[in-house]
């Protein structure tokens, strides 16, 4: 039997993996994007106008790594960042209280990567009948949720 530790690095080493493959698949498919920014991009697009601090959550990032992820697809034109209206005129000269949203390029690009990561994704599953996926994903779930 596994013990905790070791099947938490074994969970990182898939993860790790995954990345890679995904990250092949995208440069086979001539798309202009990395496995970090699909997964950022992706939870921009499943939780729009958050602050970059909840994204860093979400992503198990520091701050710095994540401004400098925003940056990045800032510059691309993948996201925007605008203020909340709400705010008062202190907060909103505090940069990282900007929403941050995907362009149409964004979504564009996403569109794009949605085939070759799903065929990155496909081997993990093929050898698993949908009963012992299902048993896998809950047993995965109840694991993020104790580690949280």
């Amino acid at each position: 039997m596994m013990d905790r530790d070791t099947l938490l690095q074994l969970m990182g080493k898939i993860w790790n993996a995954y990345g890679l493959r995904l990250e092949q698949a995208f440069r086979e498919a001539g798309l202009p994007i990395n496995a970090e920014q699909y997964r950022f991009l992706r939870i921009v697009q499943d939780r729009p106008g958050q602050y970059q601090e909840i994204y860093a959550r979400l992503l198990g990032r520091d701050r710095s790594s994540t401004t400098r992820m925003i940056q990045g697809l800032n510059r691309r034109g993948w996201i925007q960042r605008s203020l909340d209206k709400e705010q008062s005129e202190l907060e909103q000269r505090d940069t990282r209280v900007k929403r941050i949203r995907l362009t149409e390029e964004g979504r564009a690009i996403l569109d794009r990567a949605i085939q070759p990561a799903m065929t990155a994704l496909f081997p993990a599953w093929e050898n698993f009948p949908g009963e012992e996926r299902e048993v896998l994903e809950q047993l995965l779930k109840r694991i993020y949720i104790n580690i949280q």
